[in-house]
């Protein structure tokens, strides 16, 4: 977060927008490997050995992808659910403090 703020009192516009995508995708990139990990393992599930021992091994496939994508529901609800609380809370913090900056006149 601080490359981002850095990056706002260094450059323009388009190099904070950058540099937000890059902070983001970093956040992002466990999150993808597990969906990665399980595409490869409904791959490997509906591909090999499975149909010896199952019906329909392409529907325990889906369901595997199915149940990685449902469990980044909770992430959303959680961000979606207290990141404006917390940017509030940030917003009022820095306007109480307005007071104490120089040259400021009420």
């Amino acid at each position: 977060m601080q490359e981002v703020v850095n990056a706002g009192k260094e450059g323009g516009a388009s190099l904070v927008i950058l540099s937000g995508l890059v902070a983001g995708n970093f956040s992002a990139f466990w999150k993808g490997m597990v969906f990665v990990l399980l595409m490869f393992v409904a791959f490997f599930a509906s591909t090999y050995s499975l149909g010896e021992i199952m019906i329909y091994p392409s529907v325990f496939a889906f369901g595997l992808v199915a149940f990685g994508l449902l469990g980044m529901g909770p992430v959303t609800i959680a961000v979606d659910s207290y990141g404006p609380v917390t940017d509030n809370a940030q917003s009022v913090y820095e306007l109480s403090l307005i007071e104490e900056v120089p040259n400021i006149d009420d």
